[in-house]
């Protein structure tokens, strides 16, 4: 019975994005949010005029299609692992214990330069960018309503709650009150650009460097095509909804102001 309800999730899955892409192909919409015929609904309240039991059925279908998402994902992930274990024992087969014992020593290598780089990064960031952007988190703190801000208490609480836990546990939703952040982003996206339009030179500084470091950090690569240096990401970006979750009674630290 439990196979058949997951099969049965897994076509409505596909029927949704099959669905979703037609909509945004017939409708001229790229990829994303606005290929969601979900969200393209919210957006066309007022003209679709849905009766009551219209949108029980619609929010109904939005959950069991989130559900399928959630179980796709899982399958895709279990199915990863499994490829990647087939392939080991492949290779294992192939190579000599020589062989095996260098590629993982280099395996090792790769982990320890990513890990040194992303301390580097991780410094760089606590020292240079999070102090300022707290100070304009700061400053928008003025001009979000009290019940915004208890909105966003709880959606921090939640979120802390539902991080991945070290022994490799994750609970079932791990970004809690998405759509409720993702309106209060809407809300006060205004005040929130005005403010980084502020600190402009600043993050045009800050992306330097970060390229900076990725690139000196960068492992060369050999091979058939060559030396040449890795693809690193050096663009620290900003995400509106992290900035918005930013607590400004808190410091600057990552660990309490940067992993919502």
């Amino acid at each position: 019975m439990k196979k058949v309800m997951l099969n049965a999730s897994l076509l409505l899955l596909a029927l949704f994005l099959s669905a979703g892409a037609v909509w945004a192909q017939s409708h001229g919409h790229h990829r994303g949010g606005n290929g969601n015929p979900f969200k393209a609904i919210e957006e066309l309240e007022a003209e679709l005029q849905l009766t009551p039991e219209q949108e029980k059925a619609i929010e109904e279908l939005k959950q069991e299609t989130r559900t399928a998402y959630k179980e796709a994902r899982k399958a895709e992930h279990t199915r990863k692992q499994s490829m990647h274990q087939s392939l080991k024992s492949e290779l294992d087969a192939i190579l000599t214990a020589e062989q095996t014992a260098l590629l993982e020593a280099r395996h090792e290598a790769k982990k320890a330069e990513a890990k040194a780089m992303r301390e580097e990064m991780r410094d760089y960031h606590k020292q240079n960018v999070a102090p300022v952007l707290l100070e304009q988190r700061k400053k928008l703190e003025a001009k979000i309503s009290d019940e915004d801000k208890a909105a966003l208490v709880k959606i921090r609480a939640e979120r802390k709650a539902s991080r991945p836990q070290k022994d490799g546990g994750q609970k079932a939703d791990s970004r809690p009150h998405k759509d409720e952040l993702s309106a209060l982003v809407q809300k006060y996206d205004e005040e929130i650009n005005t403010l980084m339009e502020e600190i402009k030179p600043k993050r045009e500084q800050w992306e330097k460097d970060m390229k900076t470091i990725a690139e000196a950090n960068a492992p060369e690569r050999t091979g058939k095509k060559g030396m040449r240096k890795g693809k690193q990401r050096s663009n620290p970006g900003f995400q509106k909804a992290r900035f918005l979750l930013m607590d400004p009674v808190k410091g600057p630290e990552i660990e309490d102001n940067d992993r919502y």
